[in-house]
């Protein structure tokens, strides 16, 4: 359970763009110990170049413009 708040507090604290005092607050909960290891983790993983490439193709996939597909299969009967 600690280890899921520490990581919610870190979301949080992401999706503010650091509004808040993210050590204190951990502090303040007892989960400073659990944040710091995703706080690491977070890191390694941005800079690990194999997991970055990967979530880029992700993104693409999520980015590019769609098809019609369906125009484009019966677009000929059409």
């Amino acid at each position: 359970m600690r280890f899921h708040e520490a990581a919610h507090l870190l979301a949080e604290w992401m999706r503010s763009y650091g509004r808040f005092d993210l050590k204190d607050v951990a502090d303040r909960k007892g989960v400073s110990k659990e944040l710091e290891f995703l706080m690491t983790e977070c890191y390694e993983m941005l800079y690990d170049d194999f997991n970055t490439a990967e979530l880029e193709e992700f993104y693409t996939a999520q980015t590019e413009p769609k098809t019609d597909w369906f125009r484009e299969a019966l677009g000929r009967w059409f």
